[in-house]
């Protein structure tokens, strides 16, 4: 926990160009990046994904280095036994609504990065979340060792393309439907409840505006008119002509283009056993036994860890096409906090 006393021009003006809600401050009193931490003197901004500081900090960020990502690199998959080179390329997606930020640009309401794979034999194919996590750096002898394959012609080629391509046609629509699935049954009990309050105001004054003017016509004096009244009710009318309005630009849900944000080469290990460059890692499973029980061990623990956090974890593993083994849940919103433990 500690003070920002000062934040430098370029962030907010970042902020300025980006953000749609809260602004962001000259200075913080106090921040803090865990939730239990908020509620102390003075009162903590929690600093997180979606605070205007961070958002701006980090599209700031990217912009300026940006360029390093798009340099790639050369990694090693330890676990493919196959001699074939495949190049992992980072995909940034976004899904917008109907909505505009101050820049006037429809309102990005989520963000991804994706992964997909192209192998030498022409297939692409969806490489999962996180695949990276089971690369490591290529080392220097065995770059040398494996330079004949990484200088091949189709390397090259225009792949960027094809990647794009295939994204559009299968990653961008699972992201978009996730998106509709969980927003739209949202936005449309928003609505439902909206209407019900702001109606239930609006015919509440209009009863008490026809009273009123009974009362008028009588010769009474009220503290309040009727016009006061009628008034009353109509702006109530208007509120909610233009939160159904913002609503249904909240329905308007629709997928940006994928951009290829990086990439990086990705050498097997049975190519490089193949050319006599492989180094056993330090500390590796000796066999496939070993690294199941490993596997095991590691699941036990994650899923004690979440239910001392009072979750309700549960095993996937035996689901395909997830790329995680534990799904955690918070039993007092039933929302999925974290995706863990990816799938070896």
């Amino acid at each position: 926990m500690h003070p920002i006393t000062y934040v430098p021009g370029p962030v907010r003006e970042r902020d300025r160009l980006i953000g749609i809600g809260e602004p962001v401050l000259p200075r913080y009193e106090r921040v803090c990046f865990e939730k239990d931490k908020i509620n102390q003197t003075p009162v903590a901004a929690f600093i997180c994904p979606g605070h205007p500081l961070m958002d701006a900090t980090i599209d700031l960020v990217l912009e300026r280095h940006r360029e390093l990502l798009k340099r790639g690199a050369v990694l090693v998959d330890e676990l493919d036994d196959g001699d074939m080179l495949r190049v992992l390329f980072y995909l940034e997606h976004a899904v917008q609504d109907g909505r505009q930020g101050r820049n006037k640009e429809q309102q990005v309401i989520s963000q991804q990065l994706q992964f997909v794979e192209y192998r030498e034999d022409g297939k692409l194919y969806d490489a999962g979340p996180a695949p990276y996590l089971d690369y490591r750096p290529i080392r220097t002898e065995e770059q040398t060792a494996v330079t004949p394959w990484l200088e091949a012609s189709w390397l090259c080629e225009d792949i960027e393309n094809k990647v794009i391509g295939h994204a559009i046609q299968t990653v961008v629509p699972t992201h978009v439907k996730e998106i509709r699935d969980r927003k739209l049954p949202y936005i449309d009990k928003v609505e439902m409840e909206v209407e019900a309050r702001l109606k239930k105001e609006i015919n509440h004054w209009d009863r008490r505006a026809e009273d009123l003017k009974a009362q008028e016509r009588a010769g009474k004096q009220t503290r309040l008119s009727s016009a006061n009244a009628a008034a009353r009710a109509d702006e109530l009318a208007d509120r909610l002509q233009r939160r159904k309005s913002e609503l249904e630009k909240e329905r308007q849900i629709s997928a940006l283009p994928p951009v290829v944000r990086g990439g990086a080469i990705v050498v097997p290990g049975g190519l490089l056993k193949k050319v006599g460059g492989a180094v056993e890692p330090t500390g590796a499973p000796a066999d496939g036994l070993a690294r199941e029980v490993i596997e095991k061990l590691a699941m036990q623990a994650v899923i004690a860890a979440e239910r001392a956090l009072g979750r309700l974890p549960c095993d996937v593993s035996e689901q395909r096409g997830l790329g995680y083994d534990i799904e955690s849940k918070d039993p007092q919103t039933a929302a999925i906090p974290a995706l863990m433990h990816r799938r070896q």
